[in-house]
């Protein structure tokens, strides 16, 4: 696993963090932001072989935590969704990318969920805005 590969933080010639730890910062306020995270339920959702959970709190935004723990890139929301199924929480067509372990985009891209890609041993944090079904 990439993780097992950092046996202690990486110092730069600059000054600053490491990237490992600017993501924990990063997650950690964020956390502290954001009532989904703090308070919120935290529901599983099928994704097929990577592993799903949705955070939500009354109407605030919603998180979608997704982490693909295999070798080979995995395409989640491609299988259809039952929108009837009671243990299929609601999830929107597009979602916002927050934070990815994988390369860096600039800005918080859209991303459409029935096309998303997690790299392997990638993991992703979306967000969207709450909806009234």
């Amino acid at each position: 696993m990439p993780w097992e590969l950092i046996d202690e933080p990486k110092k730069s010639g600059n000054g600053s963090e490491p990237p490992e730890l600017e993501l924990c910062a990063a997650l950690a306020s964020l956390r502290a932001h954001e009532r989904s995270l703090l308070l919120g339920e935290a529901l599983p959702v099928p994704a097929g072989a990577a592993v799903a959970l949705l955070r939500r709190w009354d109407q605030s935004q919603r998180f979608l935590l997704l982490l693909n723990p295999h070798g080979t890139p995995l395409r989640p929301f491609s299988v259809p969704r039952d929108p009837q199924d009671p243990r299929d929480p609601a999830l929107p067509e597009w979602a916002t990318l927050r934070f990815s372990t994988g390369p860096r985009q600039p800005g918080e891209p859209q991303v459409q969920l029935q096309e998303l890609r997690v790299g392997p041993h990638q993991g992703l944090l979306l967000g969207f805005p709450y909806s009234p079904q």
